[in-house]
């Protein structure tokens, strides 16, 4: 399959492919927020994005880096100030 360039030359469609597409990267949003509730106020904050899960690729013994396997959305809120280690 052909398309027409602006010079008027054509180039092949497939010619895009042979680009190596970036890889992907985590994009992770993170705001801080405040409500209300009963008069006590609640700091928070949200998080919410794309983390990459990457598996090592390891060839003849050597370690060749990571290679992209999958994408997974999140969304997390967390308490400001809360102690992690105590349930509650």
């Amino acid at each position: 399959m052909t398309a027409e360039n602006g010079s008027g030359a054509e180039k092949s469609v497939d010619d895009d492919a042979e680009s190596p597409s970036p890889s992907p990267t985590d994009d992770l949003v993170t705001t801080a927020h405040s409500l209300t509730i009963k008069r006590r106020k609640l700091v928070y904050t949200a998080t919410t994005g794309r983390i990459v899960l990457r598996q090592e690729v390891i060839t003849d013994g050597k370690f060749d880096g990571n290679q992209p396997k999958a994408e997974v959305f999140l969304t997390a809120y967390t308490l400001d100030g809360a102690d992690p280690t105590s349930a509650r």
